[in-house]
């Protein structure tokens, strides 16, 4: 299933690459998408463009991951 989940506050500033592997490995989640709270969806983003706090992150899981 596709969920959208929230980059919590106190999530540090990381690169998607670093998030795809984080969430395959933590969770078993591909990374689909990132929309920053005031920019465009992201589909497929870059590996070396940077996810923030508040950012929304769209993945394909078995269940929602919660990241912290």
């Amino acid at each position: 299933a596709f969920y959208t989940v929230q980059a919590p506050r106190g999530f540090v500033t990381t690169a998607v690459s670093e998030l795809a592997a984080r969430l395959r490995d933590e969770h078993g989640a591909v990374l689909i998408s990132v929309q920053g709270h005031d920019g465009p969806l992201r589909v497929n983003p870059a590996s070396t463009e940077s996810v923030h706090a508040g950012d929304r992150i769209v993945v394909l899981a078995r269940k929602a991951p919660v990241l912290r």
